[in-house]
């Protein structure tokens, strides 16, 4: 799905299935991107900071760069990640394999 870590593929290269399904589609990927920056990065930093293992400056640096840095690095593995999520929970749009 990813052909290198900035750049996804408009079809699968093995089957041809395209992977925006609607204008907008991977949009998805943007609240996903959201929950995963939250649980797995602010919200483990804001911890260490409220038991006081960093200073207040250290904790808020890290959470803003944090939040403006990984949405960009991470986007597009996001995108990938909303589809698989998509597949699972919506299996019967999958389209038919020819073989």
């Amino acid at each position: 799905m990813l052909s290198h870590p900035f750049d996804r593929l408009d079809d699968c290269s093995v089957c041809g299935m395209k992977y925006e399904r609607e204008q907008g589609f991977f949009l998805g990927g943007v609240p996903v991107s959201y929950a995963l920056i939250c649980s797995l990065w602010v919200l483990p930093i804001i911890t260490i900071w409220f038991f006081g293992w960093m200073p207040l400056g250290w904790m808020l640096g890290l959470c803003v760069g944090g939040g403006v840095v990984l949405p960009i690095v991470g986007y597009r593995y996001c995108q990938a990640l909303w589809l698989g999520l998509y597949f699972c929970f919506a299996w019967h749009e999958m389209p038919a394999r020819e073989e």
